[in-house]
């Protein structure tokens, strides 16, 4: 059966039939697919369409005539020249993939940072041949090695916010190219730049959202599947990075709410830690930080048990110091 395509890349491959007048089923081949005749010329300035998904390319927009066909855009200058176009894809990835990444919503427009990262993702490539859209392991280790990100360092997971990593260690191309392109970052001198302004924002209140998306999407990349929770010795390793300087302080002048809160897991519950949990944990962080007298606890919210079972634990532990005073 032939693979079925969302809207968004049955579009894609529409238009690019009507670019090239190819048939749809030589349109969604491989990327080894040779180009039309009539796309190769060796005219510098000759306007006609041409498919975004060429990178190297300086794309002219189309626009259509009375009845509703495709035709060049006319205009001369920058826009309307276009160069010599390859006679093959430049890299074996999905056909599907070069669609999402080098079609713009609405527009043909050519996309150069996207073109740079691409770039750098396949110098990262661990295996081109069998999984060129993936970084694994030794590539991703080399690779934050090169963006000055330490494995043991909260930038470990603001990079993985920013290219949506779906594990531990793994990078996709559809999510390192759309999240750094988000941000302008198309080498890795600028990303190591954004890195470091990302790290010292961390803790700043004016900056919660995005310690928030980082901090949530550590569970996903915590996971491993088909699990639903993280082992309890992975999580308060996370905590320890998550709410530790340079991020957030999990502390106030009299409490220090991180220790405690390990301590307390490690002896009371030595379970696993599930999405509701992780996530009410981040809420409990914040009025910690707000109010430290606990005020805000309510017997009857809707915090999860371990956490009532956590606030009562430190007011215990709170009354034997004053005992011992």
């Amino acid at each position: 059966m032939p693979p079925a395509y969302t809207s968004t890349q049955k579009a894609a491959i529409s238009q690019f039939v009507s670019f090239t007048s190819l048939d749809r089923t030589s349109a969604a081949r491989p990327p080894s697919l040779q180009l039309p005749d009539t796309l190769l010329s060796s005219s510098t300035t000759e306007t006609r369409p041409e498919p975004s998904i060429y990178a190297s390319e300086e794309i002219s927009p189309c626009h259509q005539n009375d009845k509703g066909a495709a035709k060049p855009n006319t205009r001369q200058g920058p826009a309307g020249s276009i160069k010599r176009l390859p006679k093959a894809f430049k890299d074996r990835h999905s056909l599907a993939t070069y669609l999402r990444l080098y079609l713009l919503p609405g527009t043909q427009s050519y996309h150069p940072t996207k073109t740079n990262l691409n770039k750098l993702f396949d110098k990262y490539r661990d295996d081109p041949r069998s999984n060129p859209d993936s970084i694994g392991l030794d590539g991703a280790s080399n690779y934050f090695h090169d963006i000055g990100v330490d494995l043991e360092d909260v930038g470990l997971f603001i990079v993985s916010e920013i290219v949506q990593s779906p594990s531990m260690g793994e990078l996709t191309r559809e999510g390192f190219v759309n999240g750094w392109s988000s941000l302008g970052a198309d080498t890795t001198a600028s990303q190591k730049s954004l890195i470091a302004t990302r790290r010292s924002q961390l803790s700043a209140p004016e900056h919660r959202d995005l310690l928030r998306r980082i901090y949530r999407h550590t569970f996903t990349l915590a996971l491993a599947p088909p699990a639903r929770s993280i082992d309890l010795d992975a999580a308060l390793v996370y905590w320890r990075l998550l709410f530790s300087a340079p991020s957030l302080q999990w502390s106030t002048p009299s409490t220090p709410w991180l220790d405690w809160w390990c301590e307390f897991l490690e002896t009371r519950f030595k379970k696993a830690v599930n999405k509701d949990l992780w996530d009410q944990t981040f809420k409990l962080v914040e009025e910690c930080i707000r109010d430290e007298s606990m005020s805000w606890w309510d017997e009857n919210g809707a915090w999860p048990g371990v956490i009532d079972e956590f606030v009562a634990w430190v007011g215990e532990k709170r009354g034997g110091e004053r005992m011992e005073e």
